[in-house]
């Protein structure tokens, strides 16, 4: 075979083809070209002659004092122009900087110097950021979190709204929106408890805004979570199969029943038209038996038998119809309940971890963070600064310009274990965290525009779309209901499909430069961010659930291999709690509900239009806190030091068998409801030698808190959010709403053990690696892969 006749060939196919596209675009061209120079602008030009320039000549006419009007319109034309032709480029950024800097000056703190924090961190400038976490972290009740969590807000741009008016007002270039008093409770509900609670692993929350923001550059969904093994998660998919099937078996089984049920109505009903058709035959036979004149004598028994016969035939055919119609409604149903079931499983599976893009997502906090220090002044450093701080104030220490190197307590004098989990699952993130990075990239955007004319206009729209998209029972009047709540959202603002008037307002940003040279911020990018910011909030709505989980113990060493008494502990005991404390209820309630009242209105009303649950009060949530379940699981999976013993007596799991492994929260106080569990430490294969440290993190998950379903949030996102997204879309985002939903919480455990062999990591100087559990030595559990000093 010749190979170059071949490509030849091939190529002068291709040739013909492109100029056969080019032929037929330029005969496209031609004729778009004649349509609009001798069709289009002459018609124009005889609609302009014939009815408009008369019409503007007759509203001349009429006008009283119209040369005086005309000279005066001129004029303020002329001033315009001349006004906007002498502007010199550099005027706008001038104005806008000057009054970052004014804003900066009356509420930056006295110049920044260098900290240096615990387990060898990497030193950051101090100021508002770092107070601010600290005294968030410390406060004592919920009030006093609250105003902390509002100024955190203001600094990252946002205001607080109590739905009608502002109570605490943005610092530098806001965002097109505010938060409300409710949100700003629940997030501060849940960052008070940094030190263990939090929502998303950096690995989720990078995966989120691969989903909806901007391609951090992962792979789609083919991570499995690194604290499952394959065969946990399978078990995990199987399980939420066989709840389907068991829904939709109920639901099949009720179908069944109530067929039956029709079935022995309709039996009943045949009875009595048999009976009644018998009786008219009779009456039949005895009619045809007589002479005509006898005849007439029978007709009005006739005439009763064949009433009788009718009235028994109606209700059956209407049974008959009816019970049609319901077996057919049945079917409608099982299958919408398989087909659901189908859509969430599908939307379960698109959500958790992606190490690929949470890598990247690190990378960029590195960056910003590094940035942001180098100019610790900008306004818009607070959020980055404030950031790593946060990420400081977890149990474990996380360091955001520190690398695979930094393991929790590098710094101390004891050799810790290298090896573990991926980087992006140590670093947790809040809520609270969450909304300010998305808020970063929002600030300076145009809010939604409220004109009159405008407003009507996309309300006629909007109610149109709503009522393809709910239910007819609920699409009347549904987005009224929610057109508050959308407002308070952030509406369609025009800013998320700007970035030039983003990137004006953001010129003088160093940290954002920085990042838009290496990310490439884009108009797609602000819209996707927007978009993303919204689905986190309307989560944020029911974020109103306080979590923790502590360990009872401090450092535990290994116990012996061969058993008995000796040095070592065999079990840990951790405890999960959930619940409002009464007197920090009364407390709130005293100083801060009357600002929730109006915006608990608002989001009710679009709530209960779209067969939402209703915001819970904190003494609803207090009640309800013993008829919640937790999760429980251990992390890394490899070396397992520690594991679940899931037959032990004392761990009172709902089902022994599950994946799962959850129990029920018991009431403890009337504070709070808790759970408590027993963990197994593994024996150690050495008894001397060097002693090296090994994490452990136990994370409980909080789960059925009366939060919205799955079906509850795909019609939250079709209401308040989904105009214009295809199904895909909607469930992935009802998928991720449900995810952020269940509130979590991390202890760490440190284990003692005598390494058998040691492997000492020295990253060469200037550039530091990442590993894996590679290597022979790193294989077996017992080993120590720990840092040597640097080359």
């Amino acid at each position: 075979m010749d190979w170059k006749q071949t490509l030849k060939d091939i190529a002068i196919a291709i040739g013909k083809g492109l100029w056969f596209l080019a032929r037929q675009l330029y005969a496209l061209l031609v004729m778009l070209g004649r349509f609009i120079f001798l069709r289009a602008i002459p018609a124009t030009w005889q609609w302009l002659r014939g009815t408009v320039f008369p019409a503007l000549r007759r509203f001349y006419l009429w006008l009283p004092h119209r040369r005086i009007v005309a000279g005066s319109v001129a004029g303020v034309a002329a001033i315009a122009i001349a006004a906007l032709l002498l502007r010199t480029p550099g005027d706008i950024p001038a104005t806008d900087n000057a009054a970052s800097d004014a804003t900066n000056a009356s509420t930056s703190p006295a110049p920044a110097h260098a900290i240096m924090g615990a387990n060898g961190l990497t030193p950051l400038p101090r100021g508002p950021w770092t107070d601010l976490a600290r005294q968030l972290v410390d406060a004592q009740d919920l009030a006093t979190a609250t105003r902390i969590t509002r100024e955190v807000l203001a600094r990252g741009g946002m205001a607080t709204t109590d739905g009608e008016r502002i109570v605490v007002e943005a610092i530098g270039p806001a965002t097109p929106y505010a938060m409300t008093a409710v949100e700003a409770r629940n997030l501060a509900m849940e960052a008070r408890n940094r030190e263990t609670a939090f929502r998303l692993h950096a690995s989720e929350f990078a995966h989120f805004l691969d989903t909806f923001a901007w391609d951090l550059g992962g792979s789609a969904n083919d991570d499995n979570p690194a604290w499952l093994t394959k065969d946990e998660v399978r078990a995990i998919e199987d399980e939420r199969e066989a709840r389907f099937d068991a829904i939709a078996a109920v639901a099949t089984a009720e179908a069944e029943a109530r067929e039956q049920e029709w079935q022995r109505r309709i039996a009943s009903l045949e009875a009595r038209f048999e009976e009644a058709r018998a009786d008219l035959t009779v009456v039949e036979d005895a009619v045809r038996a007589v002479s005509s004149a006898e005849r007439k004598q029978l007709h009005p028994r006739l005439e009763a038998a064949k009433q009788r016969r009718r009235d028994a035939l109606g209700p059956l055919v209407a049974a008959r119809r009816a019970a049609n119609e319901a077996s057919r409604d049945a079917r409608r149903q099982v299958s919408r309940i398989e087909q659901n079931g189908h859509r969430e499983a599908w939307a379960e599976r698109q959500v958790g971890p992606n190490y690929e893009s949470g890598d990247a997502f690190l990378q960029l906090l590195d960056t910003w963070v590094r940035e942001a220090a180098k100019h610790p002044g900008d306004p818009q450093s607070f959020t980055p600064l404030f950031l790593a701080e946060m990420a400081r104030l977890q149990q474990t220490p996380f360091d955001l310009l520190g690398s695979e190197y930094m393991r929790p307590s590098r710094g101390t004098d004891q050799s810790v274990d290298l090896r573990g989990g991926p980087r992006s699952d140590d670093y947790r993130m809040t809520l609270l965290e969450m909304q300010l990075f998305l808020a970063a990239f929002q600030r300076g955007q145009p809010p939604a525009r409220t004109a009159g004319r405008a407003t009507a206009w996309s309300s006629r729209f909007t109610n149109n779309i709503v009522d393809a998209l709910l239910p007819p029972a609920h699409a009347q009047g549904s987005l009224s209901q929610c057109a508050d709540i959308k407002k308070i959202l952030g509406g369609d603002s025009p800013g998320e499909a700007s970035a030039t008037d983003w990137a004006v307002n953001e010129a003088g940003n160093a940290a954002f430069e920085a990042l838009g040279k290496l990310y490439g911020i884009s108009e797609g990018v602000l819209s996707g961010i927007g978009s993303a910011s919204k689905i986190l909030r309307v989560v944020i709505q029911f974020a109103n659930t306080e979590v923790e989980v502590h360990a009872e113990q401090g450092t535990v060493h290994k116990p012996p291999s061969g058993g008995g008494d000796g040095h070592g502990s065999r079990y840990a005991w951790f405890t999960a709690s959930a619940g409002v404390d009464p007197k920090d209820l009364e407390a709130y309630e005293r100083a801060l509900q009357d600002q929730e009242t109006r915006t608990g209105e608002i989001i009710n009303q679009c709530f209960g239009a779209l067969e939402l649950p209703a915001l819970q009060s904190l003494r609803e949530i207090a009640d309800a806190a013993e008829n919640w379940r937790v999760r429980w699981e251990i992390r890394p999976l490899f070396p397992a030091h520690m594991n679940i013993p899931m037959g032990d007596p004392d761990n009172d799991f709902i089902k022994r068998n599950s994946v799962q492994r959850e129990m029920q929260l018991k009431r403890a106080s009337p504070a709070h409801a808790e759970a408590r569990l027993k963990a197994m430490v593994e024996r150690e294969q050495a008894s001397r030698g060097e002693v090296a440290l090994a994490h452990h993190t136990v994370v409980a998950k909080v789960v059925d808190t009366g939060a919205p379903g799955f079906g509850e949030m795909v019609n939250a996102v079709k209401g308040m959010l989904g105009l214009g997204m295809t199904n895909t879309v909607v469930d992935m985002a009802a998928g991720w709403m449900k995810h952020i939903l269940v509130p979590r919480a991390a202890a760490a455990q440190s284990i003692e053990y005598h390494c058998l062999q040691v492997e000492r990591r020295r990253p060469p100087v200037g550039e530091v690696r990442a590993w894996g559990n590679g290597g022979d030595i790193a294989r077996v559990r017992d080993n120590c892969v720990v840092p040597g000093t640097p080359e």
